[in-house]
């Protein structure tokens, strides 16, 4: 089977795959930043020797310590940054959820326009697979017949079990090509199938006389 892609189809294709890689590649970034910093926030041994850094700190700043006001803002800008982590956090599972719907919604496209491939091929063998069907039945429908010429005394036996006519079926799909070909509508089954399983007796009957008509005109032409 071959599938027919528009070049147009193929460049969107190409532009949704580039969208979702690069949609991925920023979950991905966004999604390490946030387990990098709730591990960070989520350390207690880092806040508590943090918080113990800067009790030392106010100390050496109360003693006249050099340089301990200096080491103390150090701290508290340190300690700034600890305290801004669950928005910053907040603030990357935003974007990494942004991201991730983004990949999404490229790949809901890009699974369109195959679907849409897809179903354009299936509803063309759909067609084919009807016109193949016909030929089936009308052969069925003659073979029926000639089994039926065979089955008469002195003939010899029908090469068709009895009642092979009920087992008859050939099932349809729901596709546009098959649009008024189920029996019953919605069904599974294909109508012209299904006259024949219902009307057999009288339909094999017909046909057999019909084939009874072209063997004589045979044997005497």
């Amino acid at each position: 089977m071959e599938f027919n892609i528009s070049k147009e189809q193929k460049a969107e294709i190409a532009a949704l795959d580039e969208q979702i890689a690069a949609a991925r590649e920023d979950f991905g970034k966004y999604e390490a930043q946030v387990i990098e910093k709730s591990k960070k926030l989520n350390d207690s041994n880092y806040v508590d020797e943090l918080a113990r850094q800067i009790k030392e700190a106010l100390i050496a700043i109360d003693d006249d310590q050099p340089g301990a006001r200096e080491k103390l803002a150090e701290l508290k800008a340190e300690r700034t940054v600890l305290d801004d982590l669950p928005a910053l956090i907040d603030g990357y599972e935003q974007k990494a959820a942004a991201a991730n719907a983004k990949a999404k919604s490229a790949e809901h496209q890009k699974n369109k326009i195959i679907a849409s491939v897809l179903l354009a091929e299936a509803d063309k063998l759909g067609g084919e697979y009807l016109a193949a069907a016909q030929i089936v039945a009308e052969k069925f429908r003659e073979l029926m017949a000639i089994s039926t010429l065979l089955s008469q005394p002195g003939h010899g036996q029908g090469f068709c079990p009895a009642g092979v006519h009920a087992a008859f079926n050939i099932p349809v799909f729901s596709l546009p090509s098959h649009a008024g070909q189920q029996s019953p509508p919605g069904g599974s089954d294909w109508r012209i199938a299904k006259d024949i399983q219902a009307n057999a007796g009288g339909l094999l009957a017909a046909d057999a006389d019909q084939a009874e008509r072209a063997l004589e005109m045979a044997i005497s032409s």
